[in-house]
């Protein structure tokens, strides 16, 4: 586009070779992953799988878990004990129920909790705190209304958190996560992280936009919220400025 490259920039999409040579230049090469990671790896259908997927995050209640109560004005608790962890889901407005209730009144299962993992792909060396940290902050600004807790998981060879989203909120509202929900998440994180002072992308399948612009004779290279400074990458994409 001679217009695009009047004006000294173009934006441009990532072929699947487009995108699997930046991750190795990224990644492989220097021993640093940058892509953020969450999944949701489970969702509980009644009160009971929600205690024993509470048990398996608090390491059997060894840990401190962080509860988000929308409803509490200071709503930065820290609580180890299963039962009470628990029972801050049960909130009056809605509570979820257990699995005899569901069996006795055949209701029907609906997902209530969803399990979310937090970390990054690979080695990095940005701390789990402060992956918690962007992490909290992901989910209160995207959910503002909804309940949740987090533990952090730093004795494995990749640090983590676990986090635990109601599905109904403080007005009664079930809200359903879609894979666009996913990805725009995977930004904000990677946004979140990128503003604490670290290295932090989504090269994720659905966010394929990548912005070059050409400053004083040299190549400037954003994907996300991150600017990418790679000599290898910048004679890669040379080519988009050159056409």
């Amino acid at each position: 586009n001679k217009y695009l490259l009047s004006k000294g920039f173009i934006s441009q999409k990532f072929t699947k070779s487009e995108r699997e040579h930046t991750t190795k230049l990224l990644t492989k090469r220097r021993g640093y992953n940058s892509q953020v990671l969450i999944k949701i790896t489970g969702k509980d259908q009644n009160f009971n799988q929600l205690k024993s997927h509470i048990k398996y995050i608090s390491r059997d209640g060894l840990l401190d878990v962080f509860i988000n109560d929308p409803l509490e004005s200071d709503n930065e608790i820290f609580i180890n004990d299963i039962n009470e962890i628990a029972a801050t889901f049960q909130d009056g407005v809605y509570d979820i129920p257990n699995k005899h209730d569901v069996e006795k009144l055949k209701l029907k299962e609906k997902n209530e909790v969803v399990h979310m993992v937090f970390s990054m792909k690979g080695e990095n060396n940005i701390p789990v705190e402060e992956i918690k940290n962007a992490a909290i902050k992901t989910i209160k600004e995207r959910f503002v209304n909804n309940h949740f807790i987090l533990a952090v998981h730093n004795d494995t060879d990749n640090p983590h958190c676990h986090l635990d989203l109601k599905s109904v909120d403080c007005n009664g509202k079930r809200i359903k996560i879609s894979p666009a929900d996913l990805d725009m998440m995977r930004d904000e994180f990677a946004k979140n992280l990128t503003d604490l002072g670290y290295k932090a992308t989504n090269f994720s399948y659905k966010n394929k936009e990548l912005f070059l612009e050409r400053k004083n004779g040299k190549i400037k290279i954003t994907f996300g919220y991150t600017e990418i400074v790679d000599a290898e990458l910048e004679t890669f994409f040379e080519k988009y400025i050159n056409v």
